[in-house]
């Protein structure tokens, strides 16, 4: 399946030469697609926020094919 990653803010962007996104197999979680095409670590996955299609993925969720993931950085105020 085809997965392609929309980033936005100062995020780190994938290693140079290297698009943004892939081709994977069913089932891979967005855990996954961060730690290999961002090279996040598990610390910095919590600062992450993950949308498809406007939907907030958890991070153990399963991509859906030819999915378009927005990944940003989680904000919040109070």
């Amino acid at each position: 399946m085809k997965i392609s990653l929309k980033l936005l803010g100062p995020l780190r962007p994938p290693p140079a030469g290297r698009p943004s996104g892939g081709e994977y197999r069913a089932g891979t979680s967005v855990r996954a697609i961060l730690r290999r095409e961002l090279g996040y670590s598990e610390k910095e996955l919590g600062f992450l926020q993950v949308l498809s299609a406007g939907k907030l993925l958890a991070l153990d969720e399963k991509i859906a094919s030819d999915a378009e993931l927005t990944v940003s950085l989680r904000l919040g105020g109070g």
